[in-house]
């Protein structure tokens, strides 16, 4: 678990796993140099939990962290938690199950959280879906596989672990994992809070995107054997009109009118496939104020 400044969610993080059905040997929390009592909130739970607290003198970001804290485990399977969301108590047992009758990054099902507000199932809101064949393409232009998942340490290493990128490190790695052949299966039912605040949803879009898009740029150039021409063509288009759909729904929530201009670029770009897009998620990003197109 990565915490940077978590000390408003970290106990309720916490209590989730202290809650499990199917109890972890291990935890890690990484404190990223935060600027409040993460690191001691956490320490705190050391009696209830097998729990070991990394703290940080610089912050890393959440892709780096990751790293150092699976470098202190030497468990079979891992299970990511993010700092600010809560796990379900079936969550483990659930994911462990699956892994168990196939081996393979078993994704979690999500509800999205907002303190006051409905529950929304993440994959449904935004029309998410896990294809049995061929899942690397698919993965590619949108990142199905949701944070809280579980997967072999084994395979984790095998391909390099997460990358030091923040904010899009997990996509990366699923990424590298399915073009390794390792199948990829999602939970039958949610078992995750995915909760919504003001610090994640303050996010600068555009340099999220424009990152990813970076990337998927690089790994074309180091592996183009990983997919035919014409399906890189589609997933770089792809990519780049969600980019604009994302400023869109970005300038649009603040009633700026250059969001329009944005909207009919994603159109252009992305063509039919994009038209669908908007009409299944648009209304829910912009309202709602749900999870990024990712």
């Amino acid at each position: 678990m990565p915490a940077h400044n978590a000390a408003s969610f970290l106990d309720q993080a916490l209590a989730s796993i202290a809650g499990q059905t199917y109890r972890p040997s291990r935890i890690v929390v990484v404190d990223d140099a935060s600027g409040d009592d993460t690191a001691d909130i956490a320490e705190s739970w050391a009696d209830r939990l097998p729990l070991t607290v990394l703290r940080l003198v610089d912050n890393v970001g959440s892709g780096e962290a990751r790293r150092r804290g699976i470098a202190l485990l030497d468990t079979e399977l891992l299970a990511p938690l993010d700092a600010d969301d809560v796990w379900m108590p079936d969550h483990l047992e659930h994911l462990v199950g699956l892994w168990r009758q196939r081996p393979s990054v078993v994704s979690a099902r999500a509800e999205v959280w907002r303190p006051g507000q409905p529950r929304v199932d993440y994959h449904k809101a935004l029309g998410l879906r896990i294809p049995k064949d061929n899942q690397l393409p698919a993965l590619l232009a949108d990142n199905f596989v949701f944070f809280g998942s579980v997967f072999s340490r084994e395979e984790y290493e095998r391909v390099g672990g997460f990358g030091r990128h923040r904010g899009w490190e997990d996509w990366d790695l699923w990424v590298r994992m399915a073009a390794n052949h390792v199948p990829i299966t999602v939970a039958e039912f949610p078992t995750v809070l995915y909760r919504r605040h003001a610090q994640n949803l303050t996010q600068d879009v555009t340099a999220f995107d424009r990152g990813l898009l970076d990337r998927i740029e690089e790994l074309r150039a180091a592996h183009p054997e990983w997919l035919a021409t014409h399906e890189w063509d589609a997933v770089v288009r792809h990519r780049r009109a969600m980019l604009h759909l994302n400023r869109a729904t970005a300038l649009l929530q603040r009633h700026n009118r250059a969001g329009i201009v944005e909207l009919l670029r994603a159109v252009a770009t992305g063509r039919g496939r994009m038209i669908g897009q908007i009409a299944r998620q648009g209304i829910y990003r912009t309202i709602a104020k749900g999870p990024r197109f990712r």
